[in-house]
């Protein structure tokens, strides 16, 4: 009987693997490891469509750039270095420096600096005499805040609308990359690549369907130069209503024998 237990414990966990792996998809979202539109991608810098060789997709690695540096006194008042395309830097408020008394009464003669910002500096628990800590606040320094913005509309913004893409294209190589090295480093049943043709959508109550109806089962390569390449493998295309079937929609199992046949 123990025999018996054990085989049966068995069964019913391998029934339990099959019954899994044999999971019907419902949305392309559900898989987890990323959906990528032909719309969203076909214009990005570094991807081309329908290379020479057979590949469907060709994406190259692109590199992070960051925008020219505005005037060293703007960039004293950043609140960062502008790198991120997404954020427009902003300018910090006030800033704590320390400049020479010289520096000081240059700053008083502009109106930049009051009285009550200035404090009196030391270094290694010394007084420096001809050094002190002013407090520089962003309000008292027009023309600070006029080259901020012309370095903004001429330099960063330009930068930016030209580095999202950029940014994203990266986005695509790095989800594809990590897709890639999934596949050859799985112990289990690695992902699929699917390329999928046309896109079904169906509600219910309960369920909705946005699945391929002809799908394409594709590889990823890595080449030397470190271009990732898409291309289809060497089998058929599929017809996939399983969704349907799985909901037992009418006149599904008809429309699947059917399309199997002109296909």
């Amino acid at each position: 009987m123990d025999d018996v237990n054990r085989v049966q414990s068995l069964l019913r966990f391998a029934g339990k693997v099959l019954t899994a792996r044999e999971r019907v998809l419902m949305q392309m979202g559900d898989t987890r490891l990323g959906v990528f539109r032909q719309r969203d991608i076909c214009d990005l810098p570094g991807v081309l469509m329908d290379g020479d060789d057979g590949e469907w997709i060709i994406i190259k690695r692109l590199e992070e750039t960051s925008p020219k540096s505005p005037d060293e006194e703007v960039a004293e008042f950043l609140e960062n270095d502008g790198s991120n395309p997404f954020k427009v830097p902003e300018l910090k408020p006030v800033i704590s420096k320390v400049v020479s008394v010289d520096d000081v009464e240059e700053l008083q003669e502009l109106n930049r600096l009051k009285p009550e910002h200035i404090s009196e500096t030391f270094e290694k628990g010394e007084l420096l005499e001809d050094f002190v800590r002013v407090s520089l606040f962003i309000e008292d320094h027009a023309e600070i805040q006029e080259k901020y913005e012309e370095w903004i509309s001429s330099t960063w913004k330009i930068w930016s609308d030209q580095e999202k893409l950029v940014r994203k294209s990266l986005d695509l190589y790095n989800s594809l990359f990590k897709i890639h090295s999934s596949i050859h480093i799985s112990e289990g049943v690695p992902p699929e690549v699917i390329w999928g043709f046309g896109i079904g959508i169906w509600s219910t109550q309960d369920k909705k369907i946005e699945m391929p109806i002809i799908e394409q089962e594709v590889e990823i390569e890595i080449v030397s130069e470190g271009d990732l390449l898409i291309r289809p493998r060497n089998k058929p295309m599929e017809l996939s209503l399983k969704p349907y079937l799985e909901l037992e929609i009418p006149n599904s199992a008809n429309l699947q024998s059917k399309l199997v046949e002109l296909l």
